[in-house]
């Protein structure tokens, strides 16, 4: 980590594959504000062909760095890094789909603070994240069960373990891909037929490395509620 007196100096945050347009401004307001520069630097990861035309956005504002870099080697992730490891700040990911390059990154700047990469692993992995939650407490957690193939044993398992209504996700996957909740049996058949038709194709499109499985869990009724913390 480190120290207080050596942040003063640094004057770089580093953001994984993109970064929202209104932090651009709150960073522009910190600049401002304070009188003190403060540079974003974007990583792209060279293998994420979408990502990398959504970066042509960011090439354009002069207050944006752009730097490409294949992060599934860490050798190519530290030769990238290497010209700005005095000068970070900060690390982030503001997008749920590019964490798995934070927990890539993370490792190579072990002097700033963040999370731990199996703090992440419990965050994104739905069965991972579902069996801590409980382990802290069974009477907030919804009946979920693991489904690992297409079968009527595993559609008797879900209905015996789980019931209706339930919905069917990918563990590994962001952005609500191939999620459907289901009210009946039938549902649950065609749910489960297309996600493992096609999870294994949308896991090598998102370059996702952990093993797919299916997470089918009870789906609670009532408010939604979305908490934010903001630090200053």
């Amino acid at each position: 980590m480190s120290l207080f007196r050596e942040a003063a100096h640094r004057d770089t945050i580093l953001f994984m594959n993109g970064i929202r347009p209104s932090t651009i401004e709150a960073i522009e307001t910190y600049r401002n504000r304070y009188d003190k520069s403060v540079k974003v630097l974007i990583l792209v990861d060279q293998k994420k062909k979408k990502l990398l035309a959504e970066s042509e956005i960011y090439a354009k504002n002069k207050k944006v760095s752009l730097l490409v870099c294949d992060v599934s080697s860490p050798i190519k992730i530290k030769q990238a890094l290497k010209p700005y490891m005095d000068r970070l700040l900060a690390v982030s990911s503001q997008f749920e789909n590019s964490i798995p390059t934070l927990q890539k990154v993370l490792p190579h700047v072990p002097y700033l603070n963040g999370p731990t990469e199996e703090s992440l692993d419990w965050s994104t992995d739905k069965i991972k994240m579902r069996r801590l939650l409980k382990a802290h407490n069974p009477k907030i957690s919804p009946r979920f069960t693991v489904i690992r193939e297409n079968t009527p044993a595993a559609i008797s398992q879900v209905e015996k373990q789980v019931g209706f209504p339930c919905v069917v996700k990918p563990s590994g996957l962001a952005a609500s891909l191939l999620v459907t909740v289901c009210y009946h049996h039938e549902e649950l058949e065609e749910a489960l037929k297309t996600v493992f038709k096609k999870i294994a194709k949308v896991y090598k499109e998102k370059m996702h490395t952990g093993k797919p499985q299916v997470l089918v869990e009870q789906l609670m009724e009532g408010t939604m509620y979305v908490v934010d913390s903001y630090v200053n």
